[in-house]
């Protein structure tokens, strides 16, 4: 080789660095590559979310993960969202942010780590998900809601056959707008069932304005996620549609009671009621007004007592208006005039607070006359304290209080000569032929006004023969006893004892055992209030009361039975020639220790126990047994007490016992209520 071609050989691998670089022009050296971040568990593209609940682990390679500030997670569409990072064994962990979004959606994630440095790295691939936890669309419940309050409580239904592990709380919107809320949970399944505003929602001149808001309530996932949203349903105020609805002691209303009560409707969303109330139409009477937070005031004696010094038939005017937290108030409710005539009988106070007593109902198996249901003794304790009627109710009474009824539309006459109540249909009364004899101190008939001023023709009212107007009524249904204590207990403003309750096809009736107001006696009551010889102490247990006994014939004088020779018997159908067959209550002076009349004879008195031909050994203040035995053609049958007008004189002792349908009615049985009374 000669010395040229080795310089050539020598040249070539030293042009070699001098072309490229001459041809890679002016392209530069690449800088290190970005770090690669990796999603060690997470979803996957596509994934399908049941719960709100989704962790992501991230590698972060070469980057100390101590240096990472945030994550930012990109949502689209248009959403980014910060969520700090949690190191555990040199990894990141978060929870993917799903709050605010909506259950049966899809989105497109993108995740980056922002380091303290200020670089923005991206971490993994972007992925999409798609919600569906299931999250229920609630219902809710009221549509269309009428309301003074500025906060109020909104309700709603809860869904059906909704999985256990379906837990969610709710986000309430009123007009748009998200409203923080107080919640209240169901006790059976602890999932919320209403929401309480924590603000007022309305100002007060909104409500005067009578606005209309729109809400919507939807469930929302322990992780923020959003149900659907629940069909529209309105709030509306408007104070002139709020006006409270008189309840007792309407215009054309006799009081009947001492000292009256007045009663009104519930307004929704009410702080207080005023009562306004004057004793005659002149505008010079003092008018009184009072604030109430109840929905019934018992008139004040002193009020009563100028009611009284009027004269007879003393006028009662009155109104009601409601008021919300914000001192916004309805218009006044009509004035309505009421007459005070008192035709309820006293209440005698049997059994005073703080006594107790045991009574033994019954008689000795020995004892000539008795039937099989009489015996054997049963003792019942008895230390809740209660009175009971001075008399049975009157025709005069018994009239007035079904023609409230029938004004109220309670009643109706669903045929010529039978008042039904129009819930459950039951008879309350009947006129004309009963179901044992004949009506003889109630009649009906049709009068032509109802109001002078606003003439109806048909209407139809009850009447009570002059003759009979102080008579114990007849005719009378169980179910129209129990009706008329609970009217009576509103006409003194007292809370009813009884409620109806609609089980399938039938009526129940349920007692409220804590209750003020008037109720028929249970048997233990009655015999009692029939066998005690001396008034009972008030303090502590007194001597056991023996209620069978014979009467004297000095007592026999003072009942009403079959022949016994008193000034109104006509022993011969139809009994009423002589202006009986009952007598005029009280009539005949046979007043017990506590002052109460014909408890024995006169007219059976309906009791509020099942009636079951073996007494048990009951519990203290036993009121009879669950359920009555049925009879041999399946009739389940109500007690009375105390015999008639047409009881043989050998049958006529204070511990017979009768049994009835509790929708008979009969020309021999009346009504006497109780009461029970305050312990203290």
């Amino acid at each position: 080789m000669t010395n040229g071609q080795r310089s050539g050989v020598w040249l070539v691998p030293c042009l070699i660095p001098l072309l490229l670089l001459f041809f890679g022009g002016c392209r530069t050296i690449p800088e290190d590559p970005a770090p690669v971040v990796v999603i060690v568990e997470g979803p996957s593209d596509g994934d399908v979310l049941h719960t709100d609940e989704r962790p992501i682990r991230l590698d972060t390679g070469l980057i100390d993960p101590a240096t990472v500030e945030m994550i930012l997670v990109r949502i689209e569409p248009g959403d980014e969202r910060e969520t700090p990072p949690r190191v555990v064994g040199g990894e990141i962990h978060f929870n993917l942010p799903l709050e605010g979004l909506e259950d049966g959606g899809t989105y497109r994630f993108e995740i980056f780590l922002r380091l303290r440095d200020g670089r923005i790295i991206a971490a993994g691939e972007p992925f999409s998900l798609t919600l569906q936890l299931g999250l229920p669309r609630l219902e809710p419940r009221e549509q269309d809601m009428l309301t003074l309050d500025p906060r109020p409580r909104l309700t709603w239904l809860l869904p059906e056959e909704l999985p256990e592990e379906h837990a969610y709380t709710v986000q309430l919107s009123v007009r748009g707008e998200t409203v923080p809320v107080e919640l209240d949970h169901s006790p059976e399944t602890t999932r919320p069932v209403a929401a309480l505003p924590r603000r007022d929602i309305v100002t007060a001149e909104d409500v005067r304005r009578g606005v209309v808001l729109p809400w919507h309530v939807r469930a929302v996932s322990p992780g923020g996620v959003l149900g659907p949203l629940s069909p529209t349903a309105v709030i509306r105020y408007d104070p002139e549609g709020s006006i409270p609805e008189v309840r007792s002691a309407r215009t054309g209303d006799l009081t009947l009671v001492a000292r009256p009560g007045l009663s009104w409707s519930t307004v929704a969303g009410a702080d207080r009621y005023a009562v306004e109330y004057r004793t005659g139409p002149s505008p010079d009477d003092e008018v009184i007004t009072w604030a109430t937070g109840e929905t019934s005031y018992r008139l004040p004696l002193e009020f009563m007592e100028r009611v009284i010094a009027a004269g007879h038939d003393g006028e009662i005017r009155w109104r009601v208006r409601a008021e919300n937290s914000q001192g916004v108030s309805t218009p006044w409710s009509a004035e309505h005039v009421l007459v005070h005539r008192v035709l309820a009988p006293l209440i005698a106070t049997v059994l005073p607070p703080g006594g107790a007593v045991s009574v033994v109902m019954g008689a000795p198996s020995a004892s000539p006359g008795v039937r099989a249901n009489e015996v054997p003794p049963v003792e019942v304790r008895i230390d809740r304290p209660f009175g009971i009627a001075r008399t049975p109710l009157t025709s005069e009474i018994v009239a007035e209080l079904i023609n409230q009824g029938l004004r109220r539309e309670e009643l109706v006459f669903s045929e010529e000569d039978v008042v039904r109540d129009a819930l459950t249909g039951h008879t309350v009364l009947a006129l004309g032929v009963l179901d044992f004899g004949q009506q003889f101190g109630l009649f009906g008939y049709e009068r032509e006004t109802e109001d002078d001023e606003a003439p109806e023709s048909g209407v139809r009212r009850i009447g009570f023969h002059p003759e009979y107007r102080s008579h114990p009524a007849v005719g009378v249904s169980w179910y129209g006893a129990s009706w008329m204590m609970n009217h009576l207990s509103r006409l003194e403003a007292r809370n009813p004892v009884y409620r109806w309750v609609r089980e399938n096809d039938t009526w129940r009736i349920e007692m409220e055992g804590d209750s003020d107001g008037y109720r028929l006696p249970t048997e233990a009551e009655w015999a009692l209030a029939a066998g005690q010889r001396e008034r009972l102490r008030p303090d502590g247990e007194n001597v056991p009361v023996e209620v069978y006994r014979v009467f004297s014939s000095r007592e026999l004088r003072g009942i009403n039975y079959l022949r016994s020779g008193d000034a109104w018997e006509d022993p011969e159908p139809p009994y009423t020639r002589a202006g009986g067959p009952t007598n005029p209550v009280g009539a005949l002076g046979n007043a017990t220790p506590a002052g109460v009349y014909d408890l024995v004879g006169n007219v059976w008195e309906w009791i509020w126990d099942w009636y079951h031909p073996e007494r048990q050994s009951p519990e203290d203040n036993y009121s009879g047994p669950p359920r009555a035995l049925p009879d041999i053609y399946g009739r389940e049958m109500r007690l009375v007490r105390g015999g008639a007008w047409n009881t043989p004189g050998g049958e006529i002792r204070p511990t017979m016992r009768g049994a009835f349908s509790p929708s008979a009615t009969s020309h021999s049985i009346g009504v006497r209520p109780a009461r029970t009374l305050p312990r203290d």
